[in-house]
């Protein structure tokens, strides 16, 4: 996405137009942006100016570990303004995040609560900063009878929707592998796996050897946890239902395809980003 702010000037074709700092930065905040440009004066200065949006992103990127736009330019006539605004912007660009990790939302479904029965059917994963999407059934490793009555009923009529790939569980490991170094350009980055139970991050690891997660530079975090806590907030349990309820591509009675895979973990995102969410830099 390319977003244009700038109260009097039009945006040129294939931008978006926003005319206050706000509205620029609730689109920052999709992590979807990826040219910025922007006016300094917008006519009211108690709405901020074209710097706010700066000060904002400088601090989710040196203190939150935000990525930035690829490319911010400024376009405004004001000079004093515009030199101040280009050394926020090379503040920016210049700061580098050798922590800062790869943001995977993902879910999976499996055959039953039952730790003695419980067998990975699919996952879905989605890239934070983007719309890359990858979805999987498995081939083998489960069997239906071992399905508890919920799985039977919800999960297994919701499979092939959604343009999976039906995979053996070592194709689904090569996969994932393959579909994770494509999101991770810097190979040292740290990935951070962000889903709403442990759970999910025992199955996906029993597909890989032992010492997977460590040789990847991986780790699990549940999405509550990188919230603060503010999963259990209204706003947030209101955003996750308005996924299911309105966004969801099929409906399946009421609930929007709940527990498929894929929809759960783009859920999982658009709640996490709709009440401010960042993945933050880890620790050394």
């Amino acid at each position: 996405m390319k977003v244009f702010l700038d109260d009097e000037r039009t945006a040129p074709d294939g931008w978006v137009q926003v005319r206050w700092p706000d509205e620029a930065i609730e689109l920052l905040k999709s992590g979807d942006v990826d040219e910025l440009s922007l006016d300094h004066d917008l006519g009211d200065d108690d709405r901020g100016t074209g710097y706010t949006v700066l000060l904002w992103l400088e601090e989710q990127v040196l203190v939150h570990g935000m990525q930035p736009p690829k490319k911010i330019v400024v376009h405004s006539a004001n000079t004093s303004a515009r030199q101040k605004m280009e050394a926020a912007i090379k503040v920016i660009s210049e700061h580098e995040l050798p922590h800062s990790p790869v943001g995977i939302f993902y879910d999976s479904e499996f055959t039953s609560l039952d730790e003695n029965w419980r067998e990975l059917i699919s996952i879905g994963l989605v890239a934070e900063n983007s719309d890359d999407a990858l979805y999987i059934e498995l081939a083998d490793g489960w069997a239906k009878s071992s399905c508890s009555d919920f799985s039977r009923d919800v999960v297994l009529p919701l499979l092939g929707r959604h343009q999976p790939e039906v995979l053996s569980r070592a194709a689904a490991a090569a996969r994932i592998e393959e579909w994770l170094r494509a999101r991770r350009p810097d190979p040292e980055a740290s990935l951070l796996f962000l889903s709403d139970s442990d759970i999910d991050w025992a199955l996906l690891l029993a597909l890989f050897e032992p010492g997977w997660a460590r040789a990847q530079n991986a780790v699990w975090r549940h999405v509550g946890q990188e919230l603060h806590g503010i999963n259990m907030n209204p706003e947030y349990e209101a955003a996750l239902e308005a996924y299911f309820q309105k966004r969801a591509q099929r409906l399946l009675k009421r609930g929007g395809e709940r527990h498929h895979a894929l929809v759960d973990a783009r859920a999982l995102k658009a709640a996490f980003q709709h009440v401010g969410g960042v993945v933050s830099p880890l620790a050394r």
